[in-house]
């Protein structure tokens, strides 16, 4: 699948997103660099595994796995660092990571830290990609169908990822979530971005079912699907809840569905502190659609820019407190220019 949409990976600093830091599992530490030597044991960054595939095979229940970011030299875009791919070259777009129960995924380390508290996200940056032959500016139809996958497992969290590349630009399941595909399962993210993946069905970075998904501090950025949700779609009663979430320059580009940002199908969704811009649909509504059978809630939040229109769908989303362009029904809402620092350079802070 390939479309006529901006290559840039979009940096979580983009929304002057907070680091948080949460507190880990009871389990062991694992670490990952891609720079460390074959035949790592993970104890220490000196013996860390450096394939992020191997370093999961070796996790148990309770354990947390620090991942090593790469730090950008001047003028080298963020896409062309080296990035955990699941498989070498040429390797099996079906492969994917497959996340385990009971684990947590954190990454931006420098490899040296001693302590989680130690770590600072943004000068590192940890990549996982499906660009598998690492030629996206060739052809992207050799990427991994889809990056990561959460089936039936809970407590899982991702923390401090880039999660990019992938194109699930095949039959089902295979044409869905090319970042991320959530399935009866429980799973946080937080403080991760999503770019640059795209699917011939619904949810071009996300796709959950069944499940409870909460994002905090998350940014989606210049992702796509064909059938809905350019960057996250929610169905089969998934409860969504979303906290400080940028969604920007996503795209719904088919003949059918809807939403470039958000699309709620028979899910819930709680929605506080977001920003839904210039995102775009062939269809009616740019930035969040929500089906008759979904419903949904949002506070404190900026719907701007989006093209056609700003959102749509069912009656059953309540709006409050929020700048949506055009106006919404609802409590103390208002449309005014929120006034982005810089779109042109993916800068959707506010001017205050």
């Amino acid at each position: 699948m390939s479309h006529n949409i901006k290559r840039r990976l979009v940096s979580a600093a983009t929304f002057t997103l907070l680091s948080l830091t949460a507190a880990t599992h009871a389990g062991q530490v694992i670490r990952v660099d891609l720079n460390a030597n074959a035949g790592g044991t993970g104890e220490s960054w000196a013996t860390a595994f450096n394939r992020l595939s191997t370093a999961l095979a070796a996790a148990a229940p309770g354990d947390s796995l620090w991942i090593a970011g790469q730090l950008p030299g001047a003028g080298v875009p963020l896409e062309e660092l080296p990035a955990y791919t699941r498989e070498a070259p040429g390797g099996s777009r079906t492969s994917t990571f497959d996340l385990p129960d009971q684990i947590s995924l954190y990454g931006g380390f420098a490899g040296t830290e001693t302590s989680l508290a130690e770590r600072q996200l943004g000068p590192y940056f940890t990549i996982i990609s499906g660009d598998l032959n690492g030629d996206d500016d060739v052809s992207t139809n050799d990427n991994s169908y889809r990056v990561l996958l959460a089936n039936g497992v809970t407590d899982v969290l991702l923390d401090g990822l880039y999660i990019v590349s992938g194109n699930a630009n095949a039959v089902a399941p295979f044409d869905r979530g090319a970042a991320l595909s959530v399935y009866d399962s429980i799973v946080t993210i937080r403080s991760c971005s999503f770019s640059l993946n795209n699917t011939a069905g619904p949810g071009g970075a996300v796709y959950a079912n069944n499940s409870v998904v909460q994002m905090d501090n998350t940014t989606f950025g210049v992702n796509s699907a064909i059938a809905a949700g350019g960057a996250v779609y929610v169905g089969g009663g998934t409860a969504l809840t979303m906290t400080n979430v940028g969604m920007v320059e996503n795209h719904h580009l088919g003949n059918n569905g809807e939403a470039g940002g958000l699309y709620i199908s028979d899910a819930h969704a709680t929605l506080v502190n977001l920003t839904v811009a210039h995102n775009t649909t062939t269809q009616h509504f740019g930035g969040i659609f929500v089906h008759p059978a979904g419903s949904a809630t949002m506070y404190n939040s900026i719907v701007w820019g989006n093209a056609a229109t700003q959102i749509g769908g069912s009656s059953s989303i309540a709006i409050g407190w929020s700048d949506i362009e055009g106006g919404a029904a609802g409590p103390a809402n208002f449309s005014a220019d929120p006034r982005f620092v810089n779109p042109a350079t993916f800068n959707y802070g506010l001017f205050l």
